[in-house]
């Protein structure tokens, strides 16, 4: 009987790669085993064959089997086991560079609420106890959801882990950080448009176009916000689905060949040009002839837009492809960008001779 039990256990886990314990929680499968094996105790002549017959062991064989098939799903399932870790570390990385850092949180909630009208300040000298802002001093309409959120009059904030006493800590999908995007969002798209005030002093308004010397060009540059977005088509075993993927990318534009042609580049330096400090101020008359002469080369944009567009198309698929085979599934997969780019921002830096 032992041999009997110790075969099924290997089988299994040879099967599996792990043991899957005998299924016998209230010992009714053990007490019936032993019945049997005392009972044929008599039967000195009685072969492993035999004892495979008897209805017992076949009970015991049922159940463990159907134990070891619900395994076997499970692990199909949630097969991240499988995943080797530095097979997907690369997208990881990405994924934490567009999720942002609590620097990135912090600064983000410190600007986004002094423009709305309140203010993130240290609640001791030393910023060691997080910090606390005033919710009151909000508009009405940010105010509501907030207390829809459970945040209302004076709460303390804290951009680290584990957050001191009396804070909350405030990551990039906290509500506090949510409410303030739409609303800096909502303030700008209302105000857009053809018939927008160019008058607007709202610092809630957030500006789309802008002019100004950097010390971080050499040559007149042009950044530009865009909005990509793709359709993800899959089929695999399963059947087959479409995905439509956004990102936003901020990309730089050099005019090239008597402004045939553009120089592109992305990743991280647009974003730290138009981080740095200006250089200098320039008058509004000089800013709006730089502005309205960048819109001017729009057209001339689009065939390096879309050339970007569908390398960004590019290197997602390979992204999606080198997951799934990190998870060793299988299926086939498409990206295709959805042209025209959708530009949100256009910003023009000149360098400090450029003036």
């Amino acid at each position: 009987m032992l041999r009997v039990i110790l075969r099924k256990s290997k089988k299994i886990k040879e099967e599996l790669g792990v043991s899957v314990p005998l299924p016998d929680d209230d010992h009714s499968l053990t007490q019936a085993l032993m019945h049997a094996v005392l009972g044929s105790r008599r039967n000195k002549n009685m072969e492993l064959f035999d004892i495979e017959d008897m209805p017992e062991v076949k009970q015991m064989d049922v159940a463990w089997t159907d134990i070891a098939e619900r395994a076997k799903r499970n692990r199909a399932v949630f097969a991240q086991n499988r995943i080797k870790p530095e097979e997907v570390l690369p997208e990881w990385k990405k994924m934490q560079a567009a999720l942002g850092d609590p620097e990135d949180v912090q600064r983000f909630a410190r600007r986004a609420l002094r423009r709305l009208g309140s203010v993130l300040e240290p609640r001791n000298a030393q910023a060691d106890r997080g910090w606390r802002t005033p919710l009151a001093a909000l508009p009405e309409d940010l105010r509501e959801r907030l207390i829809g959120e459970g945040l209302q009059g004076m709460i303390g904030l804290s951009f680290t882990v584990p957050p001191p006493v009396g804070t909350r800590f405030v990551h990039r999908s906290h509500p506090l950080i949510s409410t303030l995007a739409e609303g800096l969002l909502e303030r700008t798209l209302a105000e857009a448009g053809l018939d927008a005030d160019p008058t607007n002093n709202d610092a809630a308004m957030l500006g789309r176009t802008g002019c100004w010397v950097s010390s971080a060009v050499t040559v007149q540059t042009t950044i530009l916000l865009l909005r990509l977005r793709h359709q993800l088509s899959s089929v695999d075993a399963r059947g087959g689905g479409t995905l439509l993927v956004e990102e936003a990318a901020a990309v730089a534009l050099c005019s090239a060949d008597g402004g045939q042609r553009f120089d592109i580049t992305a990743g991280d330096e647009p974003l730290n040009w138009l981080a740095a400090s200006p250089a200098e101020t320039l008058d509004d008359r000089a800013r709006e002839s730089r502005v309205m002469s960048a819109l001017g080369q729009w057209a001339q944009w689009q065939p390096t837009l879309e050339a970007f567009a569908r390398e960004r198309a590019d290197g997602l698929l390979a992204d999606h492809r080198r997951v799934r085979e990190a998870a060793r599934s299988r299926g086939r997969y498409e990206v295709t960008p959805l042209l025209p780019v959708d530009v949100i921002g256009v910003f023009v830096l000149l360098p400090p001779l450029d003036i």
